[in-house]
């Protein structure tokens, strides 16, 4: 993708809710961890960025289980 700033949020599938948000400047081909030390639960995350401010989600049909 394009080297930016995002807006991510981790969304808990079980409860509902955003969990938390952060701000993270990304270059092309950047691997970061973003969320760490999360309980237990289902999650999703969804970015946006001002070049793409249409709220996506990444792309994992059953989510990303946190055991």
């Amino acid at each position: 993708g394009t080297s930016e700033e995002y807006a991510l949020e981790l969304y808990d599938f079980n409860t509902g809710e955003v969990v938390r948000k952060k701000s993270v400047y990304f270059s092309s081909g950047d691997s970061k961890i973003v969320f760490d030390k999360v309980k237990p639960s289902t999650y999703t995350v969804y970015f946006s960025s001002a070049s793409c401010p249409k709220k996506r989600s990444i792309k994992i049909k059953e989510g990303i289980v946190v055991q």
